[in-house]
């Protein structure tokens, strides 16, 4: 995104170094933006989304699953899925002002992961990371599948 404004605002590029020292430095204050507006309950949310569960997934992997093949019942299980990420906190008001490719660039990085590697990770990047996925994911996943369902049997969608 840096570069993009240096290019369109016709601007000499810097040397690469200088560029990539530049891009972890917007990056950290991206992520302690993020970390600042959660609140230590949010963060306590986001901590508690990497604790493993008796069945061996994680809170955090169950968020990364996809939503399947249109159906009812698999939509019912969506909105159920989408009020738990409802109940993390409002990701709106974390990510707001934040530009959307870094939004999708922190997202893919946390689908990337297992709780274990995130884990791993400093902790405002614990808490950055998965604060984008929902945004990429959940909304976008609930409306096609009703979509689908609806344009296939009208009627029932009453």
């Amino acid at each position: 995104m840096a570069i993009e404004e240096l290019l369109r605002l016709r601007l000499e590029l810097l040397g690469y170094t200088t560029l990539e020292d530049l891009a972890t430095s917007i990056r950290a204050e991206v992520n302690a933006m993020i970390l600042e507006r959660r609140g230590e309950a949010g963060r306590a949310r986001m901590e508690g989304l990497l604790i493993v569960g008796p069945d061996g997934k994680s809170t955090f992997n169950r968020l990364k699953k996809p939503a399947q093949r249109a159906t009812w019942s698999r939509f019912r299980d969506q909105v159920k899925w989408l009020d738990q990420v409802d109940a993390l906190g409002d990701t709106d008001a974390w990510l707001d002002g934040i530009a959307p490719s870094k939004i999708a660039d922190f997202a893919g990085e946390a689908d990337a992961q297992d709780a274990d590697t995130l884990s791993r990770y400093e902790a405002v990047k614990q808490v950055a990371l998965p604060a984008c996925l929902p945004r990429r994911r959940a909304r976008a996943a609930g409306v096609p599948v009703l979509h689908r369902r609806c344009s296939s049997s009208r009627a029932s969608c009453g």
